[in-house]
């Protein structure tokens, strides 16, 4: 621009003509609105800063929390896998030691050996509907061998043991009305391979409540038909039966 007082030529944005040191307005204009500039520059600058600070924690923070849930969903699905492999595993084992056992109860069964087979039916858990001829069997036979166990020892009584102690003579008859009367609850209907064994059990009975305690046809009726034999009914048979094995 030129000076206005000395003519001289000299840029626009000086403060001061550098030959007469007259004032330059349009300089000094310049250079407030040149310092407003870089003010709002600078307040606009630290406020986007700001912004993008918060902008690049928010991405960070979100991948970070995406990052952790996608760890946890493909931990969930690794301990579920793990989890199911597991039950699948225990499955097929307890389907096996089922298989096994049961295959256990067939051989004593087949061999006669109701007793051992008794036990290890009481300590299984196999399904009712599995093993119901095992089970059956194990009842009675549990019964029989009580009642068997009984019946001994009450034969070994002296008279005066016997007219004094009805224990064993009470549970001998208790134990073989279980076993003639089939008084199992879900067992009650006698499984066609057990009719055998069933038969062998009630003649040796039969006869221990005929020929021993002189049992009449009466009597043996009446017990298979009451549903339950009270303690009133109960002490009439063994006064009966004492009658008939300490008169002997």
């Amino acid at each position: 621009m030129k000076c206005k007082n000395c003519g001289a030529n000299y840029k626009t944005r000086e403060l001061k003509c550098p030959y007469c040191n007259t004032e330059n307005l349009i300089g000094k204009i310049w250079m407030v609105e040149r310092g407003a500039a870089e003010l709002e520059y600078e307040k606009t600058r630290k406020e986007l800063g700001k912004k993008l600070s918060t902008y690049t924690i928010n991405r960070i923070l979100n991948r970070t929390l995406l990052i952790f849930a996608l760890a946890c969903f493909l931990a969930t699905v690794m301990v579920i896998g793990v989890i199911f492999v597991q039950a699948m595993s225990m499955g097929m084992k307890e389907v096996r030691d089922t298989r096994k056992t049961i295959k256990r109860f067939e051989k004593l069964y087949e061999e006669g050996r109701y007793s051992e087979l008794t036990k290890e039916v009481m300590d299984s858990n196999i399904g009712d509907d599995e093993i119901y001829t095992y089970k059956q069997v194990a009842l009675m036979t549990y019964d029989y061998d009580e009642y068997l166990n009984n019946k001994y020892i009450y034969y070994g009584m002296s008279t005066e043991e016997k007219l004094e102690d009805d224990f064993y003579l009470e549970y001998a008859i208790k134990h073989s009305v279980n076993v003639y009367k089939m008084d199992y609850n879900n067992y009650k209907e006698l499984n066609t391979k057990n009719q055998a064994l069933y038969d062998m059990y009630s003649k040796e009975i039969l006869s221990f409540w005929k020929y021993t305690l002189k049992f009449t046809d009466e009597d043996i009726e009446f017990m298979k038909k009451e549903s339950y034999l009270s303690s009133d009914d109960l002490k009439g048979l063994i006064k009966k039966a004492k009658e008939a094995t300490c008169n002997d």
